[in-house]
């Protein structure tokens, strides 16, 4: 080539260069200026922050690229600053727009920002909420397949486990493969008898048969007595396994977990304004002379709760109109049962518990 086309060429390519460098220069101050823009919005509690924050990812994917680094780290910020523990209520859809692009960068090239899992302890709040909505199997396995990736070059099995176990606590698509898969995974990892694995195994309970739950329930009741960082799911198993055995009609049983809900809940406030709630209400029938006048009306009961969580002594106290729902009223509440109330670890009796009940045929 002669000198001159030489020369040419080079000018050429500086110019583009130099162009192209200005053209870099500018898209990176326009996004300093967009994040400075949404942090601004955020501590402003802004409406718009949520469209300032997708216009930084929009900005930084423009600047870096999908995949960069960079752009994780923008969207890892966005995301956590407009997170709903933040007190943001965002839409599905603003809150899917602004945490899609943080799944998607999640790819190896990110993987040395977050290989210590730290992002998984965060983005949950978002993603569950959005997932759980969405119920899309499609897109939880594509964040199963990142979380794997990023497990695996960590050498960290556990964020995997920990994403199944986070699943399983909701009624997604294929709910029971992600319940099942957190139990066999919590369980290798560490051991039947800790609080994770038990803690899968109460999320996987509600995929067995009805038949074979209260056994399946008082199995991991049995693992998990003496077990560390256990003790607030032993409340919850007591009381599911009342529920269970009151259905089947079992009051032996029913009354042992009733009890055992009751003793380890003694902080449970009462008060006569009907704030002793029922763990297991029944309809009142509606009477059908009632109904085919169209007649509707309230009656309030006032009963005793046993040390056994059973009614009685149950009187009406007010009714509207009088006479016309105390019978089933009375049918209703006789079958209520409450956590026992426990004072000194002692079950007692509760006087003066009432009941409201509405007759509404809109019901």
């Amino acid at each position: 080539m002669k000198p001159f086309l030489l020369l040419l060429a080079s000018a050429i390519a500086l110019g583009i260069h130099a162009q192209g460098a200005r053209d870099w220069l500018a898209l990176r101050a326009e996004l300093d200026a967009a994040y400075e823009s949404f942090q601004q919005a955020v501590v402003a509690r802004n409406p718009l922050a949520g469209t300032s924050g997708r216009n930084v990812l929009v900005l930084a994917q423009s600047l870096h690229g999908v995949d960069h680094s960079e752009t994780a780290k923008l969207a890892y910020s966005v995301a956590s600053a407009l997170r709903p523990a933040n007190g943001w209520e965002t839409s599905e859809s603003d809150a899917y727009a602004i945490v899609e692009p943080l799944v998607q960068v999640m790819t190896p090239m990110a993987q040395m920002i977050y290989s210590d899992g730290r992002v998984f302890r965060t983005l949950p709040a978002h993603v569950r909420r959005i997932y759980s909505r969405r119920r899309s199997f499609e897109q939880l396995s594509a964040l199963v397949a990142v979380t794997e990736e990023i497990a695996k070059a960590s050498d960290n099995p556990g964020l995997l486990a920990d994403l199944y176990l986070n699943i399983s606590k909701y009624p997604l698509e294929r709910s029971e493969h992600f319940a099942t898969e957190a139990v066999r995974l919590t369980s290798a990892l560490y051991g039947p008898r800790d609080a994770r694995t038990l803690v899968a195994s109460i999320n996987a309970g509600e995929f067995q048969k009805s038949r074979n739950q209260a056994r399946y329930y008082e199995q991991i009741l049995a693992l998990g007595k003496d077990v560390e960082d256990f003790g607030d799911q032993l409340f919850g198993l007591h009381r599911t396994l009342a529920i269970l055995y009151i259905k089947s009609g079992d009051e032996t049983k029913a009354t042992e977990h009733l009890q055992a809900a009751g003793f380890l809940k003694n902080d449970h406030v009462y008060s006569r304004d009907d704030k002793y709630a029922a763990l297991v209400k029944v309809r009142p029938k509606y009477p059908r002379t009632a109904a085919r006048r169209g007649t509707e009306g309230l009656v309030w009961v006032e009963f005793t709760v046993t040390r056994k969580g059973t009614v009685h002594s149950a009187k009406v106290i007010e009714s509207k109109p009088p006479g016309v729902f105390d019978q089933a009223a009375m049918e209703a509440v006789q079958q209520y049962r409450y956590l026992p109330m426990y004072v000194n670890g002692e079950p007692v009796e509760v006087q003066g518990v009432r009941s409201r009940m509405t007759f509404d045929l809109s019901d």
